[in-house]
């Protein structure tokens, strides 16, 4: 049987000498087989970047298995953000970030580039790499431009713009051909540079139409394919015409991909379906109602042929699907047996504590080890349950209602059956109550009956404290309704925090209200508001007090916890999630805390270690031997070795730099009594050196402002 959860322990150390240690358990379940793109690496394998946010996968074809996963907890990986690759002269994988970094994925001889070590400016956003035939190295940004490094460690900068060689707003792709011409796609055109010549397409003109440019490709037949969303532009010496989606039945709305087999066919992926073309002779399709295997098909986005294999591989939006002898074939799903489906939006424990997972248009159960899928319609809100037990799911159009072994759809009003419900919550009720545009409505006993409890205006969101009471957030005040009466709070009749616009609010299981206005994070306990955060980010998702009554604030964007004082203990703006949008939060059996993001369930533990006294080292000196100063640190710090006899300039001292999630983040070695060391490269925070010298080592806690 397949664990639901598989561990990855991270520790947070606070002291040094004792192992006392605040522990932190985050278990990932990462989706896998959403793959942006795809290369083959010099083994043949195939790298893949999963949905630019999940790190890279080695997946062998030939044995048709995973053979490791790079992410930023177990490799060089600075984040799990891949947007783009290219392989230098050396046959060497170099990966793009979209958090500014530009590096060599390779754990012996780590190279890299950002603003701190080029001329890269602050926050560049590298999307798109290429090497051309000179091994140069050509990085397109996001907004700033293209920058090329020279093989002699210059640079050239080229910014885009209308009168400048790099026509447009916008870098969208970097393509090399055969014989070394370099392709830059932007927002409103083609730029090429052929042999140090530039010259500019105008696809506007040549075919009276631009959009993004998403590919770029010159065919072994010496035609240019240059494809967007919305038509696939296609020039062959002078001639030149364009195709589009819609002209091909049952393909979809967009293209998403293409590739060139073996034997000069192009393929060009839509959502539904492929087309064919040929060398010569007329275009084929294959789309998914017709074509075998195509009930397998969700989603196609990118496209990738494997030469070494004669295989195209396809992204299935959450797995991969290969297209053999005219037909569709699943290849591979990392995660599939864990997760139900990628679209995660929210995760919920019931009262017989089974977990239900919510996505776009399906409920899942998880019974044993297996999943049960129920159908439901609609954008999904979350999930809520009445203190008798009635299991509850809310849609922007209706809510739904579990009923044996079936969710049943009830309307709250016919005025909101299109988008008008905001929010649900149930809780030491018999009844839900949902917050809508047309005010707050509770549920009557008949299950197809909704009543307004006197509230018209609009309200935004609504949660349901220990008492029954439901509060709601309204643009100038919230609101409560204990089941008789409605009442409001506003800054003329309460001293509730003033603000613009009352956002997100929730009760926790000890009572007390968590209100988030246009800027901070409130709590409100013995009728009291207080200010737990001041710049809160995102916006409120979900708060759980654990059995130690510590505090989980969940964000759409970060979580915290917090110790019994309400002081923020840890920060998670640097920990491993696969995605940072976070959707859903529930609390969980083992006093835990799951977490829905796009693609991932995460669910995250604190618990505190006995303290164990450290194991006597006949090798370790008996006083400190290593000094390290000025410690907090703002700018260079200097570690050295004391007293005398203790070093010869021989001996070569090994630092290593972890941050509070036990990550190396910095490194370096020395040879001597000491050297000074600069910490540009940390953000302001608490991190933990080790060092190493010989058969001795020291370790402590640095503290960088």
């Amino acid at each position: 049987m397949k664990k639901l959860i598989s561990l990855i322990l991270f520790t947070f150390l606070f002291t040094i000498g004792l192992l006392a240690q605040d522990t932190i358990l985050f278990d990932n379940l990462l989706y896998g087989g959403a793959a942006k793109s795809i290369v083959v690496g010099p083994a043949t394998n195939l790298f893949f970047s999963l949905w630019s946010r999940g790190g890279l996968i080695e997946y062998d074809p030939l044995n048709d298995s995973v053979t490791n996963w790079y992410k930023r907890s177990n490799s060089i990986l600075h984040n799990n953000y891949i947007s783009d690759f290219a392989y230098d002269a050396d046959s060497s994988l170099w990966l793009s970030s979209s958090i500014n970094i530009v590096y060599k994925f390779d754990e012996a001889d780590y190279q890299y580039y950002d603003p701190g070590n080029s001329p890269l400016q602050e926050k560049p956003q590298p999307l798109y790499i290429e090497f051309d035939n000179n091994n140069e190295l050509w990085i397109g940004t996001r907004d700033s431009g293209l920058y090329i490094r020279h093989i002699d460690s210059s640079w050239s900068f080229y910014a885009p713009g209308e009168e400048t060689v790099l026509r447009g707003n916008r870098i969208m792709t970097i393509y090399k051909d055969d014989d070394g011409i370099m392709y830059i796609g932007t927002d409103i055109g083609l730029t090429i540079n052929e042999n140090g010549t530039w010259k500019y397409v105008n696809l506007y003109d040549s075919i009276g139409s631009y959009y993004y440019i998403g590919q770029i490709y010159k065919s072994s037949y010496d035609s240019l394919y240059v494809l967007t969303d919305y038509y696939c532009y296609i020039q062959k010496s002078i001639n030149h015409h364009k195709i589009e989606p819609g002209a091909f039945e049952g393909i979809g709305d967009y293209f998403n991909g293409m590739a060139e087999n073996s034997s000069g066919d192009i393929f060009i992926s839509g959502s539904d379906g492929l087309i064919m073309i040929p060398p010569v002779g007329a275009i084929k399709v294959y789309d998914k109602d017709s074509t075998s295997g195509g009930e397998q098909v969700e989603q196609l986005g990118s496209i990738f042929y494997d030469k070494y294999r004669d295989k195209l591989f396809l992204n299935n939006r959450y797995k991969m699907i290969t297209f053999e002898d005219e037909e569709f074939k699943t290849s591979f799903c990392i995660g599939c047996d864990d997760l139900p489906s990628p679209d995660t939006r929210n995760v919920f424990f019931d009262s017989d504590n089974q977990f239900w997972v919510g996505s776009s248009n399906y409920t899942y159960l998880k019974e044993d080890s297996a999943w049960t899928r129920y159908q439901t319609v609609g954008t999904k809100l979350r999930f809520a349950q009445t203190l008798p037990g009635d299991l509850f799911y809310g849609s922007m159009s209706h809510v739904w209602i579990f009923r044996d072994t079936i969710w049943e759809k009830s309307s709250v009003s016919i005025w909101l059956q299109n988008d008008g419900i905001y929010d649900i919550a149930a809780g030491r009720t018999e009844y839900p109550c949902v917050a809508t545009r047309l005010g707050v409505y509770k549920k009557r006993p008949d299950i197809y009956n909704w009543i307004n409890v006197g509230v018209t205006e609009t309200a935004w969101e609504i949660t349901c404290d220990t008492d029954g009471t439901f509060w709601f957030t309204m643009e100038n005040k919230i609101g409560s309704y204990d089941g008789e009466t409605v009442n409001y709070y506003s800054i003329y009749n309460s001293d509730i925090p003033p603000s613009d616009d009352y956002i997100e609010i929730c009760a926790d299981s000890l009572g007390r209200l968590w209100l988030e206005t246009d800027s901070s994070l409130y709590v409100r306990e013995n009728d009291e508001w207080r200010c737990i955060i001041p710049s809160f980010k995102g916006w409120l998702v979900n708060v759980f007090v654990d059995d130690y009554y510590n505090t989980w604030v969940l964000s759409n964007s970060n979580l915290y916890l917090m110790n019994q004082s309400d002081t923020i203990v840890f920060n998670y703006e640097n920990a491993p999630f696969a995605s940072r949008y976070f959707r859903g939060g529930t609390p969980g059996p083992d006093n835990s805390f799951y977490i829905s993001s796009y693609g991932e369930i995460t669910t995250v533990q604190y618990t505190v270690l006995e303290e164990i006294e450290e194991q006597p080292n006949t090798q370790q000196e008996s006083k400190p031997w290593l000094s390290v100063f000025p410690n907090p640190a703002e700018g260079f710090v200097t570690f050295e070795v004391l007293g005398e006899g203790l070093f010869s300039k021989t001996d070569r001292s090994i630092v290593e730099i972890k941050n509070l999630l036990g990550q190396s983040v910095a490194g370096f070695s020395f040879e001597g009594k000491s050297v000074r060391w600069d910490t540009k490269s940390l953000k302001p925070g608490i991190y933990i050196y080790q060092i190493r010298q010989g058969h001795r080592k020291s370790s402590g806690k640095l503290v960088v402002r």
